[in-house]
């Protein structure tokens, strides 16, 4: 089982089981090796498409790409017999005698029970899911129990629980990985740490003190393995690597001259997150620009992969790649202290003095305080049983939250602080019934309609909640101290409010943005082709845009401070050169790209058509489409090859014109015109006619003749051929 098959190639995740080992290749096939007695490594003949494999004792199992499961080896109490309708499977797990399956709906489905191959019962219950489990994101197979991860960071285990394998610790939460070996159980929590209980027969379950922050964890049957999170100094240049990726000060990526930092690990190339690409050429770089009084553009170290980022007045909030926050800046009111245990997060927001969270299950989580008409300052909570929310705005000291029904929740201020009095920006209008997109300016709030026209509430006194007459076609919105911003869908920006320093002067020419940012008196917006422009106040130098600055994600705008998260990998393209359709129904289609930055490709088609080569040949008509993925991210492309048969057949030769005379009766036949048709066609001729039919009567004159071609797509080609019957009419007279 440690032999590795020569010229295995490329591997994109293994599984290894009692003794034998499984490979789940880069072109989606398996390979088994070691103990194969029950058959756990004669891999199916025709398996493909698989994207998840899982190893128990003595069986194998894989998901396809449909979202089905294959299973093979000992089945001796059902555990390689996959249920009838299980569903589409997202991923598997195997224990002793038993597998699992996380359903694409995230509940759970087992079989197979634990009988042992001399026939002793160990059926304790592993393959027996808890009534109402759901939600979950992974799970894990002991030897005689399973552990089922939630989307909440709780963790469920059941089955055989002599050692207390399946006593989950008390106030165990924000847990991000499991693991399950024999008779223990292993889970990682978000801040790096790690948690096991059950059997500690040769210390598995006695976490090392000087283990450090952990990314991913697996357990054996009397061992457990950690992956730490590698933060190093291996360039020697007297600053950890994870801050010189983040600043951009020691990058190759990936030449591969190495730095990276040291390819992030003493020079070998890692892929923590597992998408098969080398991590240090996923990095994102931080970048900001204007104010930084209160520390607000001192981004901490460690912050390597942001998906997304915002500013409020003198503070910053940015969200990891893996779901967790970090703000820095000025935290006189609590807005740069984060919650404990605020979980996995989608989305942030910051105001004045207060930063939200939107978390994956749909609520929202605020902290730090909204300042009243007293400039006394108030916790900013949002309202009791706020759930199903899908994006959030933070204005200067209120919220919106838009729902997935398209409802619009305010909370917060909704005072005027300037002049006293009940505004509304935190009061939803009656006629505002649905929603596509929400923002917030200082003292007051946008919403688009689901028709892409702006409705606006809250603080008028400069015209920033007066959306220009006209406008529509609108898919994002956005505000400042006295103005207001909208993206419409052609990729331009229209403005209107104030403009004490340019805020309104959106700049001539303007186009193909993607994303736009406005605080105080000064807008940032993203381009298509990762470019940013700014104009408005400048006092600080936020709307200063550095030299060179391209590949961002991802902006924010402050009071006066800016940022833009950069991808510091090119984007994956794919340009479609040519596209030839099929000739006769056969397949001679073709495709013709050229794809950069993107070295795994694949291409779906009709009838189950799978490719992962560039240009595609001897293709059906149908649909196609390409996936190229690259460090930079993913790029796709949606050809159509068309199979239709248009052109008509040509006729070379025929028989323009003929003549007969007619008989005693005056009639003649009409001779067989369409026998002398010579015709050619770009495909098959179907059937060569002529109308009137051969050897139809006429009578004397002049008759045009109809010869028509058809070929087997039924096009048709017609020509005209004159037959002339000679004779006069008699009388006859009987006697």
């Amino acid at each position: 089982q440690c032999t590795v098959p020569a010229g295995l190639g490329s591997v994109t995740a293994v599984a290894a089981g009692e003794s034998h080992t499984v490979a789940l290749k880069q072109d989606g096939t398996v390979a088994c090796w070691g103990y194969n007695v029950y058959g756990q490594c004669t891999v199916p003949t025709g398996l493909g498409s698989v994207t998840a494999v899982a190893a128990g004792w003595y069986h194998t199992v894989a998901v396809k790409q449909d979202g089905t499961v294959a299973c093979w080896g000992y089945n001796v109490d059902g555990q390689c017999t996959v249920p009838a309708g299980l569903g589409p499977v997202t991923a598997v797990a195997a224990g002793g005698y038993h597998t699992l399956a996380l359903k694409q709906d995230g509940t759970v489905a087992c079989w197979g029970a634990g009988t042992t191959n001399t026939g002793i019962n160990l059926n304790y219950g592993q393959s027996i899911v808890p009534p109402g489990l759901g939600s979950v994101t992974a799970i894990a197979a002991g030897g005689y129990h399973t552990v089922a991860l939630k989307q909440d960071g709780t963790v469920a285990c059941w089955g055989y629980n002599v050692v207390g394998q399946c006593t989950v610790p008390a106030g165990l939460g924000s847990v991000t990985a499991v693991a399950a070996g024999e008779y223990h159980t292993v889970a990682v929590k978000q801040d790096g740490t790690v948690a096991c209980w059950g059997a500690n027969g040769s210390g598995r379950c006695t976490v090392p003190v000087d283990l450090g922050p952990v990314t991913a964890v697996t357990a054996g049957g009397t061992f457990t393995i950690a992956i730490r999170a590698y933060a190093g100094d291996c360039n020697g240049n007297g600053i950890e690597d994870a801050t010189d990726i983040a600043n951009h000060t020691a990058s190759d990526c990936n030449g591969n001259g190495t730095l990276d930092s040291c390819d992030i690990a003493s020079g070998a190339e890692v892929d923590l997150n597992a998408d098969g690409f080398p991590d240090s050429c996923q990095v994102s770089a931080i970048v900001s620009w204007g104010d930084n009084t209160y520390g607000q553009r001192n981004t901490p170290s460690g912050i390597v992969l942001a998906s997304a980022i915002d500013c409020g007045s003198d503070h910053t909030v940015a969200l990891r790649g893996n779901g967790t926050v970090v703000c820095w800046g000025l935290d006189s009111a609590g807005q740069c202290t984060v919650p404990p245990g605020l979980g996995l997060v989608t989305a942030v927001a910051a105001g004045a003095h207060h930063t939200a969270a939107l978390r994956q299950d749909g609520t929202v989580v605020a902290w730090g305080v909204a300042v009243n008409d007293d400039f006394q300052g108030t916790p900013l909570h949002p309202p009791a049983g706020l759930s199903g929310v899908v994006a959030i705005a933070s204005g200067g000291h209120h919220m919106l939250a838009l729902k997935s029904n398209g409802q619009v929740v305010g909370f917060g201020m909704n005072v005027d602080l300037d002049e006293g009095g009940t505004i509304g920006q935190a009061t939803v209008p009656a006629d505002l019934v649905s929603a596509t997109a929400i923002g917030a300016g200082e003292q007051h709030s946008l919403a688009v309609r689901p028709d892409g026209t702006v409705r606006c509430f809250g603080w008028n006194r400069d015209g920033q909640s007066q959306p220009p007459a006209g406008l529509g076609g609108v898919t994002r919105v956005t505000g400042g101290y006295g103005h207001s911003l909208a993206l419409k869908s052609d990729g331009t920006v229209v403005a209107w409010g104030s403009n004490f320093e340019g805020e309104r002067n959106v700049p001539a020419g303007l186009n193909a943005v993607t994303a736009i940012a406005a605080q105080s008196g000064h807008n940032v917006a993203l381009k298509a082709d990762g470019t940013v422009v700014s104009w408005g106040s400048n006092f600080r130098g936020q709307a200063t845009v550095p030299i060179g600055l391209d590949r961002v994600r991802c902006i924010g705008a402050g009071g006066a401070h800016s940022y833009a998260v950069r991808q510091l990998s090119p984007a994956s393209t794919i340009v479609l050169v040519s596209s030839t359709a099929t000739t006769c129904g056969l397949a001679t289609g073709a495709i013709d790209v050229t794809v950069t930055d993107a070295p795994i490709l694949s291409w779906t088609g009709p009838s189950g058509f799978t490719s992962t080569a560039e240009d595609l040949a001897n293709l059906a008509a149908g649909t196609y489409t390409l996936t190229a993925s690259g460090p930079g991210g993913n790029a796709t492309l949606t050809v159509t090859v068309s199979g239709a048969d248009t052109t008509p057949p040509s006729i070379t030769s025929y028989t323009p014109a003929a003549s007969i005379a007619a008989s005693q009766e005056c009639t003649a036949s009409i001779p067989d015109f369409a026998s002398s048709v010579v015709a050619t066609d770009d495909c098959t001729i179907a059937s060569i006619t002529q109308s009137p039919l051969a050897g139809a009567s006429v009578g004397p004159g002049v008759h045009t003749i109809a010869l028509t071609v058809t070929d087997a797509a039924g096009n048709a080609t017609s020509v005209d051929a004159l037959l002339t019957v000679t004779g006069s009419p008699a009388n006859y007279y009987a006697d």
